[in-house]
């Protein structure tokens, strides 16, 4: 984000560009939120990081209660270890919250290649009794 603030300040006309859509985008936007998140390895299962080819992504958020983060890690621990042992194809990218809102916050990310693989979630989301 610096190297991107850095260009800007350098180039004029792309500067004013910036600012002059910035300003259009505030006549239309109700509010605007910039959350940081920071990879986790520990909890990332056979992680794909290159987004090449990927056409959809699927995103969930989890929300840790405060003084349950050693367990969540066990948790993750036990989810990795049985997807191994049934030698499954999942896969995800992990990251916690760094700052932008409240501490506790994970998103699993995956990223999916064909919309094919809507199906298959929506049949796994059926199977795990998870509303669709």
């Amino acid at each position: 984000m610096g190297k991107d603030n850095e260009i800007a300040d350098n180039n004029p006309a792309f500067g004013a560009e910036l600012e002059r859509t910035s300003i259009a985008d505030g006549e239309l936007l109700d509010s605007v939120d910039s959350l940081v998140y920071t990879y986790d390895k520990d909890l990332s299962y056979k992680s794909h990081p290159d987004l090449i080819g990927a056409r959809y992504m699927e995103i969930s958020v989890f929300h840790v209660k405060a003084g349950h983060g050693e367990e969540w890690r066990k948790l993750g621990k036990l989810v990795k270890d049985a997807h191994d042992k049934a030698g499954t194809s999942a896969h995800w990218s992990m990251y916690e919250i760094a700052y932008g809102t409240r501490t506790g916050i994970h998103r699993a990310q995956r990223r999916q290649v064909h919309g094919r693989h809507r199906h298959r979630i929506r049949r796994e989301q059926e199977v795990q009794g998870c509303p669709g």
